[in-house]
């Protein structure tokens, strides 16, 4: 039994992402920060690695007009802002593909009035909320969450801009992935789907790595995997992974 474990585990490290979580998972978003302590706003975000769509919810708290912002992306991805028909709206990336968000730097997404971040204009209006979709792509995007595109430097992970305050005075504000929000809706992975056993919120597993799972007992309400696909891991197991099987027997030894 204990070799049987090994050689699974074995071939869940060689599968790596396909046993990524899939689904949709959502994150919090608050301000922190303030070049003239005007601007204010929340945001949630969500993203579906399946459609490997990305929506910003953004709340204008503050009494001025929301007119832009943008946010940093882990790893290679890109996203692109879905312009509205008739929408002042735009992608606010330049020819490099990044958004200039003076002070606070440069940022790999985002939209803003006229695709420029800090300008002026009818932006979102105060106590408004107004959302935002991009579609995302690049090679890991289908294993992004929510959490992926608020991956800033320090307490100005998401960041936006802002006028129309009293006497024409304008503020640039950075936001914070709010503690303990980020919510997976849907959170299956391919080796559980074989034994007939979605993994969900309420799971106890649900927090382990997927490979760590497989090193487990089986959970009480799980289906018993057929013969035939045990053949098929051990055998999927034993090619090739035979010095990962002796490293993971080193360790648990």
């Amino acid at each position: 039994m204990k070799t049987a474990r090994l050689l699974i585990a074995a071939a869940a490290l060689s599968l790596g992402p396909s046993l990524a979580l899939a689904g949709t998972s959502t994150a919090n978003v608050q301000s922190d920060t303030s070049i003239h302590n005007l601007g204010s706003f929340t945001s949630t975000v969500t993203y579906d690695n399946v459609a490997e769509t990305l929506t910003f919810n953004l709340d204008n708290t503050s009494a001025g007009k929301l007119t832009g912002f943008a946010f940093d992306i882990t790893g290679d991805n890109t996203a692109s802002f879905g312009k509205v028909k008739g929408s002042a709206w735009k992608d606010d990336r330049n020819h490099k593909g990044v958004v200039i968000a003076k002070p606070y730097g440069n940022y790999e997404g985002g939209a803003a009035l006229h695709g420029k971040f800090g300008a002026n204009g009818n932006g979102i209006a105060a106590g408004a909320t107004k959302s935002f979709a991009f579609k995302v792509s690049g090679p890991t995007a289908a294993t992004l969450t929510a959490a992926d595109f608020v991956a800033g430097p320090g307490n100005t992970q998401v960041v936006a801009s802002f006028s129309g305050f009293r006497h024409g005075k304008t503020d640039r504000v950075g936001g914070i992935l709010a503690t303990g929000t980020q919510n997976n809706t849907t959170t299956t992975t391919t080796m559980n789907n074989l034994g007939g056993n979605p993994l969900g919120n309420n799971d106890p597993g649900s927090n382990l790595r997927p490979e760590m799972l497989l090193l487990l007992p089986p959970p009480t309400h799980a289906v018993p995997l057929p013969s035939a696909a045990w053949s098929g891991l051990m055998t999927l197991a034993a090619i090739g992974l035979f010095p990962i099987l002796r490293r993971l027997r080193a360790k648990l030894a």
